[in-house]
């Protein structure tokens, strides 16, 4: 099954370089509002079905994208960014700071990150939330062209679960295409 996944639109944290995470339910600033827009209308197909994180940024998105495609909307938990914990809201700087090392870089990018000291999530806990978001949606929506926004840390993971490819950068708006 074919599935596209997005990260969602520019946020205020986003021009300030803070990791989101799990803590900030920053909105889209104007010129994701008007990006978004600009993306509805050059998805590579019709978009029959979407799920999205329940964040406010995703859903804002996916709801613009929406206004285009007319399709059903499903917002899911799972699809939620990662819980980097007390790590979230700050830059990567002050990330490696605090952990006292490039947690950002070495770790995060590469797949091999575990925020749980910091009250946050395992890259473990978020591939098997990821897994089992990708079976409920192919059994939902096999027949369906699927769009997923989501969150940058998740487009990463289903890179990494689905082509074996780590990514380095997943700007925001960026259309990724899966099989699963």
């Amino acid at each position: 099954m074919k599935i596209y996944a997005i990260r969602h639109g520019l946020t205020e944290f986003n021009i300030l370089g803070k990791i989101n995470g799990q803590i900030s339910d920053d909105p889209l600033t104007k010129e994701g509002v008007t990006e978004a827009r600009g993306l509805a209308l050059s998805m590579p197909q019709k978009i029959e079905k979407i799920y999205s994180s329940d964040f406010l940024r995703t859903k804002q998105t996916a709801e613009i994208i929406n206004e285009y495609c007319k399709a059903e909307i499903s917002f899911d938990p799972d699809l939620r960014e990662v819980n980097f914990g007390s790590l979230a809201g700050k830059t990567k700087k002050e990330m490696a700071e605090v952990a006292g090392r490039d947690i950002f870089n070495v770790e995060y990018k590469k797949q091999k990150y575990d925020f749980r000291p910091w009250g946050g999530e395992s890259v473990e806990n978020v591939q098997a939330r990821i897994i089992r978001c990708m079976a409920k949606i192919k059994e939902e929506s096999a027949t369906k062209c699927t769009l997923i926004v989501t969150s940058g840390g998740i487009v990463r993971a289903l890179y990494f679960i689905y082509k074996n490819q780590l990514l380095d950068k997943v700007e925001n708006l960026s259309i990724h295409e899966f099989e699963v």
